[in-house]
This record gives C-alpha cells, sequence and structure tokens, in this order.
C-alpha cells in the first residue's frame, strides 16, 4: 500500500501516526510514515524516526533537528484529545465548553442518573451513567486523555483516581482544599497507590477567589454555594465584583454571606487592597 493511500486512511481513522519528512540534509525529501500499531512505509530518516514513541505522546507538529544539523518534520496525525470528567456537576459543564473550544472531546460520567443528564451537562459529547471503574473501562484512557475527578465523595473520588492512575492518561486532575488533598492522599497511600503514583495527580488549591456576581449559566451565589460545600475554608475568602447593588437580591445575598465585594467601575488600589484584606 503507498504511502499516500495509507495516509488519507490515517485520516480517516482513529489511528494514530506520525509522518517524517527530510526537509533539510543527506535525507531530504524522504518521507516515512510510521503507526502507533507499528506499521511503517518507507525507509530512512532513522534517527528520527528513533523518537517515535516520545513524538507521539506529544500529540503536535514538530521541527527536529537531528544530531548532524540535518532537519526533520514531524507531523502528527490522530483523533482530538479527550477530556473524561468524573463528577457531572456545573464545573465538568465548564470544563467540558473549554475542551470543545479547543476541539477535544469531553466526556462525562457519573454513577448518579439524575446529575449525569443532557440537560446539566448540555456541552458533553459523550454521558456516561457509571460507577468509576467502569465508566474507565468502557473509555479507556491513553495517553491523549486527560482526567478530571470533580464530585467531593469519597465514595467515587477515590475509586476514580485509583483507577485513573493505573492508566497512561497524560493528566490527572483532583479539586479539593488543601484539608481535603492531604486526606485524601493519606486515604489513597493506605489503600496502596504509591507516592510516586500520586505524584501524578494535579490537585489545586487556590489563596482567594476573585468572582463575578453574574455569570452565564452558573452565576456568583451558584458558585459560592457549591464552594461552601467543596470548600468552606476557601469561601472565606471570596471577593464578588457587581455593579449597582442597592435595594436588590444581590446585596441580601453579599449581606447574608458576609463576602467581601467590590462595586464596578473600581479602581486596580480599590482591588489589591480587597486582596490584601481576603489574605489577612
Amino acid at each position: 500500500m503507498g504511502l499516500i493511500h495509507r495516509l488519507a486512511e490515517l485520516r480517516a481513522s482513529e489511528e494514530r501516526g506520525i509522518l517524517f519528512t527530510g526537509i533539510e540534509g543527506t535525507e531530504a525529501g524522504t518521507k516515512v510514515l510510521v503507526l502507533e500499531s507499528g506499521e511503517r512505509i518507507g525507509e530512512g530518516l532513522d534517527e528520527a524516526v528513533a523518537q517515535f514513541d516520545e513524538l507521539i505522546r506529544g500529540g503536535r507538529n514538530r521541527l527536529l533537528i537531528l544530531d548532524d544539523g540535518s532537519k526533520v518534520f514531524v507531523e502528527w496525525y490522530g483523533p482530538p484529545p479527550r477530556l473524561f470528567v468524573y463528577g457531572a456537576v456545573d464545573t465538568a459543564e465548564a470544563l467540558c465548553r473549554g475542551a470543545r473550544l479547543l476541539g477535544w472531546r469531553a466526556i462525562v460520567a457519573d454513577a448518579r442518573a439524575k446529575f449525569a443528564t443532557r440537560e446539566r451537562i448540555p456541552s458533553a459529547d459523550e454521558l456516561i451513567v457509571e460507577w468509576p471503574q467502569e465508566a474507565l473501562d468502557q473509555i479507556r484512557p491513553d495517553h491523549q486523555t486527560a482526567i478530571v475527578v470533580l464530585t467531593h465523595d469519597d465514595k467515587f473520588d477515590e475509586p476514580a483516581l485509583i483507577g485513573a492512575l493505573q492508566t497512561e492518561a497524560f493528566y490527572v486532575g483532583a479539586l479539593g482544599s488543601r484539608r481535603n488533598q492531604e486526606r485524601r492522599r493519606e486515604r489513597l497511600l493506605e489503600a496502596g497507590i504509591s507516592e510516586e503514583a500520586l505524584d501524578r495527580i494535579r490537585t489545586r488549591s487556590f489563596d482567594l477567589v476573585i468572582c463575578d456576581l453574574k455569570m452565564p449559566r452558573l452565576d456568583g451565589k451558584a458558585f459560592y454555594r457549591m464552594l461552601v460545600d467543596a470548600s468552606s475554608d476557601l469561601a472565606r475568602r471570596v471577593i464578588f465584583v457587581t455593579g449597582d447593588v442597592a435595594g436588590t437580591e444581590a446585596e441580601r445575598f453579599l449581606e447574608e454571606s458576609g463576602c467581601r465585594w467590590l462595586g464596578k467601575p473600581f479602581r486596580l488600589a480599590d482591588l489589591l487592597r480587597a486582596v490584601k484584606e481576603g489574605l489577612s
């Protein structure tokens, strides 16, 4: 089978491969197609082809400059990366929207059927109602898959993370306060997960949150309630920005929550002062 014909098939399939093209040096004009399955079409460019395993995981085109100064263009082929979110919460919908803007495929799973619905997560390309391990078995994450765990419920989060760490996923992330992260880490160690594996989990904690009170789909009040459930400590370090609130529901919410807020428009000095107070 010719290289051009095989390349056309590759574009239409879910296979991954790299087309190596010599563009400068003694092998300029040479083309070699290598697929993740091990199939190879063409000869030459051996120094570049030897880097295939690393390059296929990179997921992008690049220019290689070899030891002798020759140049090889690396053209990456394959389906788009996947984002797999376990936990059909509001944050999952925001992540799916962002993933689709990047051209990624977004998949959301949750064992709770009432959460994993098209009405709640309209931006997901696929919704799965399964427990963590069954969902992971179904999608089979690979080195072009990012996994984010969002349920804030140990009976879901822990098996989801344990399963995720057994895959080749290039990113494994979980949200939670510092206290929850430490507690989760101890429980996963007790479950037999190694320190090295746990270091793959990208956890994020924040010193302060600055948030607009009016946002599409998830407004500031709903975000604050979600934050209280997820991290009561961080919920005390939120600064809202908003327009005129006098005599409105927003004013009542800000008074009841005790959150700091800034009225629009505000000066940089006002923001810096509020941040300083929020961190004190």
